[in-house]
């Protein structure tokens, strides 16, 4: 082979070779083109399909739902102030957003674990079950913590004004509590005047008297929530009609978990006659 040769050689393999980068290239910018155009499409359908308002409307929420898991949360250094926030959220006197009910649950401790389900004592069996919480002699201050009782509280028969109910129920707040050690004499006065100050206020609001749903007045004048004052005026209710009720020494929680147990004994009158 003369040098001639071998540069002509030499020649086509760089064409080839030229040839060959060049359309890689070229399918490289047009995969790319490509992708750049797909990629755009896609970008704007997204735009088209997402709704700012709705996004801020969303986060607003989030921020309202993570302020009050704070609000719970904050402050708690030790070890009383962990029980009584753990004791509240247990008793339900606290709720929090379901949002956050991992996490409550996690650092609180809670059981998120299903009941197993347990044989449930039903009417006359239930009643007598009931009967050995019962306390006779409430003079006993071992038992009942008398310096800590509800004993000055408006009428039960006669009219109380909406003011008068405000700041009682106000006064007393500190004596309602889930103590298992304690009769729920308090829990079912407290509870009582609770169902009269609702009904004074939804009277209230149909008179133009004030615009406050019943779920932010009660935040505002107790710091209470909604599904625990409802707890509580069930109990009101319940003692008015049979008054033994605020007699047991049982907690306040233990007894609202027995709650349609407890229907099976005031549908019988003979039974029901025994806690009046």
């Amino acid at each position: 082979m003369n040098n001639n040769d071998f540069d002509g050689d030499l020649s086509d393999l760089n064409n080839k070779q030229t040839t060959s980068a060049s359309q890689v290239d070229n399918r490289n910018i047009a995969e790319d083109l490509s992708g750049l155009n797909m990629q755009s499409t896609s970008t704007s359908e997204a735009d088209e399909e997402f709704d700012v308002k709705e996004a801020i409307e969303d986060l607003a929420i989030f921020f309202s739902n993570l302020t009050e898991l704070l609000s719970i949360m904050s402050g708690i250094n030790n070890i009383e102030m962990f029980n009584d926030v753990r004791s509240k959220l247990i008793s339900g006197e606290t709720t929090y957003p379901t949002c956050f009910k991992h996490i409550v649950t996690k650092y609180f401790k809670l059981s998120s674990k299903p009941k197993k389900k347990e044989y449930k004592l039903v009417g006359k069996e239930f009643s007598n079950y009931l009967k050995q919480f019962l306390k006779v002699n409430n003079n006993n201050s071992d038992n009942n913590n008398n310096n800590n009782n509800i004993t000055n509280h408006p009428s039960l028969e006669d009219d109380v004004t909406y003011d008068e109910l405000i700041k009682f129920l106000k006064s007393c707040k500190s004596t309602i509590s889930n103590d298992e050690q304690r009769v729920l004499k308090n829990e079912c006065i407290y509870g009582f005047f609770l169902e009269k100050f609702i009904i004074e206020h939804m009277c209230n609001r149909a008179k133009g008297r004030t615009n406050l749903n019943n779920k932010v007045i009660l935040k505002k004048e107790f710091n209470l929530s909604e599904s625990y004052v409802r707890k509580l005026r069930w109990l009101g209710k319940l003692w008015s009609k049979y008054s033994k009720i605020g007699n047991l020494c049982i907690s306040f929680s233990t007894l609202y978990n027995f709650k349609e147990q407890l229907e099976t004994i005031f549908i019988n009158p003979k039974l029901a006659e025994e806690w009046i």
